[in-house]
């Protein structure tokens, strides 16, 4: 009989701690909505390889003239502080999108900048942000 009782307890504490696991799995998120206010992409018209980092981390190295929409990463949950740098290391763009930013299908957050080596396009959300064209008097260098 003793040592019954000294199993249950052990069978118990299995069960929490398979239980509490299985809480803590990350649950594919369903929706339209939860899906494009959480796509990171970029558009990089630029003659320069740009690398994008969340958070500080580098998410992903985009190169020349390419479109990363969206960009296939696993992103932390917002706020992000979003950066696209330079080969240098210099920051070309950026933004922050904070948890309660409205992004989606129609709407999006983000930063164009038109630089001395093309147009650069970083965003959260659908649609790719509008903006308008500057003069070539103030384009920002891209090294």
């Amino acid at each position: 009989m003793g040592h019954h009782s000294q199993r249950a307890p052990v069978t118990a504490a299995v069960a929490l701690a398979l239980s509490v696991l299985a809480c803590a799995a990350p649950s594919p998120t369903t929706g339209p909505e939860s899906l494009s206010s959480s796509q990171l992409s970029i558009n990089n018209g630029t003659s320069v390889a740009i690398t994008v980092t969340v958070n500080g981390a580098e998410v992903v190295k985009v190169p020349p003239n390419t479109t990363n929409s969206p960009i296939s990463a696993s992103l932390p949950a917002r706020p992000w502080t979003v950066k696209a740098l330079s080969p240098t290391g210099n920051v070309l763009a950026s933004f922050t999108a904070g948890p309660e930013a409205a992004t989606s299908d129609q709407a999006s957050l983000g930063d164009v900048e038109f630089l001395t080596c093309g147009d650069l396009f970083v965003w959260v959300g659908g649609p790719m942000p509008d903006a308008p064209r500057l003069t070539a008097a103030s384009l920002k260098p891209c090294d």
